[in-house]
C-alpha cells in the first residue's frame, strides 16, 4: 500500500502558479481539481494550437474544473433516471471517440459523480465490448458521438459498433442504458449550473477508474484501479530526473481510453504537467505524423509522448530532426522501436527514451533529464523508478546479455494493480515481458520479448523470442499495416499481412506483386530469423480489405483474434504448400540437361539462405529439412507442369539428401523427366562397390600426415579427470555431462559444441537439460567450461589459448557430438569426419601423462548388412557391412580413421557402438527419433506393425551410465552398447497398439500401406520425422544379436539390468504429444 508521507521531497514547490496538494488524506483526483482550481487558478492544464489565428490557447484548473463540474451534472442527470434497481450500479463506461479534453474532463466527472468510469476502447471487437461489460456489470453507457463533420466511414464504424453490441447484450438477457457522449461545448461553456457540485467519495478508498488490458492475447480483461494505486500513478513524476510542473507534455496521439492516455491526468494534477492537445474537434482530428509533429512545434512542447510508429515515421525525413532535437525528450511506450531507427536519431542527437509501464502496474520508468549528447548504447534501455521493488526471472542469454522475465513485487513504496504470482511468499506481478538486462549497466533494461511470444513448429522447434522482433520490423515497411506470425503445431512459419492500401488477394496478379514489393522486409525478417522460422515468398498471406486485423489500443493485432479470423485461410495456405512450392520459377517448354539443372540450382538458390556453388554439399551449408521439402515439392510442380510424362512416383522422398548438390540432383532430376534413369537392381551390385570405394577413400584422405606423440608414460594412473565432451547438448550428452558432474573425481569438464546463431552454449545447455528434466545444482555447473568450435577449421577455430589449456589438461575424449539424420547421404558428413580428425589431432598433441583416452560414441548402424542370424562382433567390420545407408557409412568411415590414428600413434582408442537409446524413468525420449515417429505414422494409418524379432534398447541414462564406467579402466577396442537382456517387439508393440486402440498387422502390409500414402503422409501428420519414411520402407532397424562378452566385463551399469517392459513406450506417449 502506498505511503503518502513518504514521497520525496516536491519538485513543484519553486512554481509561482502551480500549488502541490497535500496527499497525507489521500485525496481523490476530483477532490484535488477542485483543491487547484482555488489554489493554482493561474496553472495551465491544457494547451493546443489553433491554425486559424496562429496562436496557442491554454485552459486553466479553474476552467477545467468547471467542464468537470458539468459532466458530473450531465452524468448523474442520466445515472438518476435509470429504472429500478440499476442505480446500484456505480460503473459508467465510454466507448466513445472524443477530443483529449472532452474525454479527460467526462472521465474526472464521472468521478467527481461519485460513479467508477470506465474507459472502453473503440477498437474492440464487438465480442471484446460484451465481454467487458458482462465482466463488470456495467449498465450505463457513454456511447458514440453523432459528429457533424465525421465522414459516413467513422460514422457508420461507431453506428455499427454500438448497435451490435446492444442487440448482442439484449439477445443475453443483460440490459443497460446507453447515453450520448457529451460534446466539449457541452462541458466548456458558460453554464454555470452545476458549479455548486462538489466531489462525491463513496468510500476511503473507492475504484477510481477501470481500464482494461489491450487483449493482445486473448479477450480483454477489465482492471479496477483503487485511488491510493491511481495516486502512486499521478506522483510518478516526483520520483524522476526532473521538476515536470509547467512542462508540456504532447499527448496528441494517445488514446485517451487508454492508460497512456488516462495517466496523464494524474500527473497534471498531481505534479502539474501541462498537456499539449489537438483544438477540441467534432470529430477529432486525427494524428497523422506530419499533423503530430506541426503541433509539437506549434505548442513548443518540451516532451512527447507516444508510440513507436510515429517515432518510425519521423525518423526516416532528417527534415524533423531539427524538432525532435529540440524536445527535452522523445518518449516512446506502448511497443518496440527497430534499432535502425533509434540508432538514426540518437546519433542525429535526439534524446530518445524508453518508457515501460503496464495497465497492471502503472508507470515504472522515471522521467529522464536531457543528455547534452545521447549515448547510442544506451537509448534502448530503460531504468525502473527507485520505488519499484523487482525480481528476474531468469530466461538463459543471448549474445547481448542476460534474458529475465521481469516480476513487479508488491511492497510498502509501490504496489500493483493487479497480483498473479508470489516470489519467496511476497506476492508480485509476473508481468510476462521478457527484458535484456544491460552488459554492463545492470540497472537498465530492453524489452526483448514476451514469455508467450513463441511458436512451437510441428518439428519440435521453437520460434522463440522472434515473434515481437519480427513484427516490429515488418512494421517499418510503409507498404504494411500490421503483421502477424503464424505456424503453431505446423512445418513452418508463415505471415498473415494487412497491406496499407488494401486490395483483394483472390487477385493473384496484385497478390504476387505485393509479396515482390514487401519482399526486402521479409529478408530483413530471415536474416534475424532461425533457420527453420525463416519465411518463404509463398508463405505470405494478405487480409480481405472487408475483413481487416483485429487492433489493441496500442494499434497492434490481437493476435489469437486475428488468427481466429483467418483460420480457413490459413488451412488452405497450408494445404496448397503440400503439393506445390516456389510455383513461379519458369518451367522450359522443353527440357534438356542442361536447363534442368539450371532449373534446380534456381530452387536451391531461392531457399538457402546462402550462397551455394553447383558442387557444395546443400546440407554442409546449412540446407535444413523445410528447405530440402521446399526443393523437392519446386521438382514436383516442375514435373506436373511438364508436357512429358515422366513418373512422379520415382521422386522420392530423400531425393534431395540422396543428391546433395546442385549438379548431383539436376543430374538425377533430368534421368527422372528424360526417362533415363538406370534401373536400380541391375545396377545394385555395381553401387553398393562404388560406395564402398567412396568410404575407403574418405579414410585414406584423412589418416594423411599423422602427427607422432609427445607424451610422457607415468606408470600410476591419474586420479582426478578433466574430460571433454563433444555434443553435450544433445539427449544423450546431457545425460553423460550430468553424470559427469555428478561424480568427484571430475575436476572439470570442458563442454564442446557447434555453435548456434542467436543462443550461446551455456544457454543451449540449460535448455537442453530442462527439456529432459535434468538438474545440475549450480555449485556442479562450475566444473563445466563451455567452447564453441567449428568441425571444418583448423584447430576446431578454437582460440589458441583454449586450445592449449585442452592439451595440457584433457586425459579423457569423450566424441559424442554427430548429426543425427537418417536421409543424408555420406558427403553430407564430410564435415563431422574432418572434425573428428582434429579432434584427434588435439589429442595425439597432448602434454598431460600418457596420452588422454579417446572414446569414440559410434553406432550399431555399421552393421547394416550383417547377415540374417549373425551375431554383431565387437571388433572391426570391412565396408560392405556399412555400406547403402549415409549415417552408417559416416560411422564407419570415422571408426576407421580412429582405428588407423590409434594403432599410429599408440593413442587408447575405445569404440562404442550404440544402439537405439530409449525414454529414462519418466519416459523423455526424443521425438525426432524412429520409435515415435513410427507410432506417429501408425495413429495416422491406424495400426501398428508386427515383426518376428527383439528390441535392445537401452535407456539413455543407462547408456550414459555404461559409457563411464570406462572412464577408470584400460578401454577396450570396441563395445557394443545395447541391451543385455532383449525384449520381443510384438510384446512393446502390441502393447502400444492396445494401449491407443489401433489396429496390429503384418509389418509387410504395414509397409504397403505406408508406400500407398507416402507422399501424402508427411502433410497429414504435419510433423518433420516423418522425413523417416524411406527408413521406414527399408525396414532394417539394427536390432538383432550382439556379441557383448567385453561389453559386460568393462560395464558393471548393465550387468543387472532388467528387461524393458511391454509398457516402455507407452511410459513415453505423453512426453510426444500422442
Amino acid at each position: 500500500m502506498t505511503n503518502a508521507v513518504a514521497f520525496p521531497p516536491l519538485r513543484t514547490a519553486k512554481s509561482i502558479t502551480f500549488t502541490p496538494p497535500s496527499f497525507k488524506d489521500f485525496p481523490t483526483l476530483p477532490e484535488i481539481f477542485a483543491f487547484h482550481a482555488l489554489n493554482s487558478s493561474k496553472h495551465p492544464v491544457y494547451v493546443h494550437a489553433d491554425d486559424s489565428t496562429g496562436t496557442v490557447h491554454q485552459i486553466y484548473f479553474p476552467e477545467a474544473y468547471a467542464a468537470i463540474q458539468r459532466g458530473h451534472g450531465i452524468v448523474s442527470r442520466h445515472h438518476s433516471a435509470m429504472e429500478g434497481d440499476a442505480t446500484e450500479s456505480s460503473i459508467v463506461g465510454i466507448l466513445a471517440n472524443l477530443d483529449t479534453m472532452t474525454y479527460m474532463a467526462l472521465l474526472v466527472g464521472i468521478m467527481h459523480a461519485g460513479l467508477t468510469p470506465f474507459a472502453i476502447s473503440t477498437r474492440n471487437s464487438v465480442d471484446g465490448v460484451v465481454h467487458l461489460i458482462r465482466t463488470t456489470g456495467l449498465q450505463l453507457l457513454g456511447d458514440y458521438v453523432k459528429w457533424r463533420n465525421a465522414s459516413v466511414t467513422e460514422h457508420r464504424t461507431m453506428q455499427r459498433l454500438a448497435s451490435e453490441v446492444g442487440a448482442r447484450l439484449k439477445d443475453e438477457g443483460i440490459a443497460i442504458s446507453i447515453i450520448p457522449a457529451p460534446q466539449f461545448s457541452d462541458l466548456y461553456n458558460e453554464d454555470s449550473a452545476f458549479k455548486e457540485l462538489l466531489p462525491v467519495r463513496n468510500s476511503s478508498d473507492p475504484v477510481t477508474i477501470i481500464l482494461h488490458s489491450s487483449g493482445s492475447t486473448a479477450q480483454p480483461k477489465p482492471i479496477s484501479v483503487r485511488n491510493r494505486k491511481f495516486l502512486q500513478w499521478g506522483c510518478h513524476p516526483y520520483y524522476g530526473d526532473i521538476d515536470v510542473v509547467g512542462v508540456r507534455m504532447s499527448a496528441h496521439s494517445l488514446p485517451t481510453y487508454h492508460t497512456m492516455g488516462v495517466i496523464l491526468i494524474g500527473w497534471m494534477a498531481c505534479a502539474g504537467i501541462t498537456i499539449a492537445a489537438f483544438k477540441p474537434a467534432n470529430p477529432p482530428t486525427i494524428p497523422t505524423p506530419d499533423v503530430f509533429l506541426h503541433e509539437v512545434a506549434a505548442t513548443k512542447c518540451q516532451l512527447v509522448f507516444c508510440v513507436p510508429i510515429f517515432v518510425e515515421a519521423w525518423a526516416r525525413s532528417p527534415k524533423n530532426f531539427p524538432i525532435l532535437r529540440d524536445l527535452h525528450a522523445l518518449i516512446y511506450a506502448g511497443a518496440s522501436l527497430a534499432r535502425e531507427t533509434g540508432d538514426r536519431l540518437v546519433n542525429a542527437g535526439v534524446n530518445l527514451t524508453p518508457f515501460y509501464g503496464l495497465t497492471e502496474t502503472g508507470c515504472n520508468t522515471p522521467f529522464p533529464r536531457k543528455l547534452q549528447k545521447p549515448d547510442p548504447s544506451h537509448w534502448r534501455f530503460f531504468r525502473l523508478t527507485p520505488r519499484c521493488h523487482i525480481y528476474l526471472q531468469p530466461h538463459g542469454t543471448v549474445e547481448e546479455g542476460e534474458i529475465a522475465e521481469l516480476i513487479i513485487l508488491d511492497s510498502k513504496s509501490y504496489s500493483p494493480c493487479v497480483l498473479n504470482t508470489t516470489v519467496n511468499g511476497q506476492p508480485a506481478f509476473a508481468t510476462g515481458d521478457l527484458v535484456l538486462r544491460h552488459p554492463t549497466e545492470k540497472d537498465r533494461f530492453c524489452v526483448y520479448g514476451r514469455v508467450d511470444d513463441q511458436l512451437v513448429l510441428s518439428t519440435g522447434e521453437k520460434v522463440t523470442l522472434i515473434i515481437t522482433i519480427t513484427e516490429t520490423l515488418f512494421s517499418q515497411d510503409p507498404n504494411i499495416a500490421s503483421a502477424v506470425i503464424f505456424g503453431y503445431a505446423r512445418f513452418q512459419c508463415g505471415v498473415l499481412i494487412q497491406p496499407a492500401e488494401a486490395f483483394d488477394p483472390m487477385d493473384e496478379q496484385k497478390l504476387a506483386a505485393f509479396r515482390n514489393l514487401i519482399w526486402p522486409s521479409v529478408e530483413k525478417v530471415n536474416d534475424i530469423a532461425p533457420e527453420h522460422a525463416r519465411i518463404f515468398k509463398e508463405m505470405i498471406i494478405t487480409t480481405y480489405p472487408k475483413k481487416p486485423l483485429e487492433l489493441t489500443a496500442k494499434g497492434t493485432p490481437r493476435r489469437q483474434m486475428c488468427l481466429k479470423a483467418y483460420k480457413e485461410e490459413i488451412d488452405a495456405l497450408y494445404d496448397a504448400v503440400k503439393e506445390s512450392s516456389q510455383t513461379d520459377i519458369p518451367i522450359p517448354g522443353s527440357w534438356t540437361k542442361e536447363n534442368a539443372t539450371q532449373f534446380i540450382e534456381s530452387a536451391v538458390k531461392r531457399v538457402m539462405k546462402h550462397p551455394v556453388a553447383v558442387d557444395e554439399d546443400m546440407f554442409l551449408q546449412g540446407c535444413d529439412s523445410l528447405e530440402a521439402t521446399w526443393i523437392r515439392n519446386s521438382i514436383l510442380h516442375a514435373i506436373r507442369s511438364s508436357k512429358n510424362n515422366a513418373n512422379i512416383h520415382k521422386i522420392p522422398l530423400n531425393i534431395v539428401y540422396a543428391h546433395p548438390s546442385i549438379l548431383a540432383l539436376g543430374n538425377q532430376f533430368w534421368q527422372v523427366i528424360s526417362s533415363t534413369e538406370v534401373s536400380g537392381d541391375r545396377d545394385q551390385a555395381t553401387r553398393m562397390k562404388t560406395r564402398c570405394t567412396e568410404m575407403e577413400s574418405l579414410v585414406a584422405k584423412y589418416t594423411t600426415a599423422i602427427p607422432m606423440p609427445t607424451w610422457r608414460i607415468l606408470s600410476e594412473p591419474c586420479r582426478e579427470e578433466t574430460v571433454l565432451l563433444t555434443g553435450s547438448t544433445g539427449r544423450l550428452g546431457c545425460y553423460i555431462l550430468k553424470q559427469l558432474t555428478d561424480r568427484e573425481d571430475i575436476l572439470k569438464i570442458h563442454a564442446l559444441n557447434r555453435s548456434v546463431l542467436g543462443l550461446s552454449s551455456q544457454e543451449r545447455q540449460r535448455e537442453a537439460l530442462k527439456s529432459w528434466d535434468l538438474n545440475i545444482n549450480p555449485e556442479a555447473f562450475q566444473k563445466i567450461v563451455f567452447l564453441e568450435y567449428s568441425p571444418s577449421e583448423n584447430k576446431l577455430g578454437l582460440p589458441e589459448d583454449a586450445y592449449l589449456e585442452l592439451q595440457a589438461t584433457v586425459t579423457t575424449v569423450i566424441h559424442n557430438g554427430w548429426r543425427v539424420d537418417f536421409n543424408i547421404g555420406l558427403r553430407s558428413y564430410e564435415n563431422l569426419i574432418a572434425g573428428t580428425r582434429r579432434l584427434l589431432d588435439l589429442a595425439v598433441g597432448s602434454s598431460v601423462y600418457n596420452g588422454p583416452k579417446f572414446i569414440l560414441a559410434s553406432s550399431i548402424s555399421v552393421f547394416g548388412n550383417l547377415d540374417d542370424g549373425e551375431p554383431a562382433p565387437e571388433s572391426s567390420v570391412p565396408a560392405s557391412m556399412a555400406a547403402g545407408f549415409g549415417y552408417g557409412e559416416g560411422k564407419w568411415v570415422t571408426e576407421n580413421i580412429c582405428q588407423k590414428i590409434s594403432e599410429a600413434t599408440g593413442l587408447s582408442l575405445s569404440i562404442i557402438r550404440i544402439g537405439q537409446m530409449s525414454g529414462d524413468a519418466g519416459g523423455h525420449w526424443n521425438v525426432k527419433e524412429w520409435v515415435p515417429a513410427l507410432v506417429k505414422i501408425g495413429k495416422a494409418i491406424g495400426s501398428l506393425p508386427s515383426r518376428d524379432e527383439s528390441v535392445t534398447w537401452l535407456p539413455v541414462d543407462t547408456a550414459a551410465a555404461a559409457i563411464l564406467d570406462i572412464l577408470k579402466k584400460t578401454p577396450p577396442a570396441f563395445l557394443n552398447l545395447v541391451h543385455p537382456r532383449p525384449t520381443a517387439w510384438n510384446d512393446i508393440f502390441k502393447a502400444t497398439a492396445d494401449y491407443l486402440q489401433l489396429g496390429f498387422i503384418s509389418y509387410e502390409e504395414w509397409a504397403k500401406q505406408l508406400y500407398a500414402r507416402k507422399d501424402t503422409i508427411v502433410h497429414e501428420i504435419q510433423d518433420a520425422s516423418v522425413d523417416l519414411v524411406d527408413f521406414f520402407l527399408r525396414g532394417q532397424f539394427g536390432d538383432g544379436r550382439y556379441t557383448m562378452d567385453v561389453t559386460l566385463e568393462t560395464c558393471p551399469s548393465l550387468k543387472n539390468l532388467e528387461p524393458l517392459e511391454m509398457t516402455h513406450v507407452i511410459k513415453s506417449l505423453p512426453f510426444w504429444n500422442i
